[in-house]
């Protein structure tokens, strides 16, 4: 079992907080960065951590996300509509959206990929 992959007998701790999210995954300058925290059955975690004004082109995903911004604030794009989240902000997207991120300011994001049905 890898250290991303679930106890299935047990609570699997993700971060403990938001210090921890941070300091794991520290904003880079001019970039973002993802990196997986959680891979399991069920679903996975991937945390991003993006500088100010960094775009995240347009894509889609084959699985419905829910989007959560722990620190920071971005425009979320579906379908080139903005959708600003910022601080606590919760965004849930169904499969194949075509959707794309702008940072407005250093964030930390995270993407829970759910499986395709719950």
């Amino acid at each position: 079992m890898s250290d991303l992959e679930p106890d299935l007998e047990s609570a699997t701790i993700i971060t403990p907080g938001l210090d921890d999210l941070i300091e794991a995954n520290p904003i880079k300058a001019d970039a973002y960065y993802a990196k997986r925290v959680f891979v399991g059955s069920k679903g996975r975690v991937t945390h991003i951590a993006f500088d100010a004004d960094i775009e995240l082109k347009e894509h889609a995903t084959p699985s419905p996300i829910m989007v959560q911004v722990p620190s920071g604030c971005i425009d979320f794009l579906v379908r080139g509509t903005p959708h600003r989240l910022g601080a606590g902000g919760i965004l849930y997207l169904p499969a194949d959206v075509p959707h794309a991120v702008h940072s407005v300011e250093p964030s930390h994001v995270i993407v829970t990929f759910l499986p395709l049905e719950i």
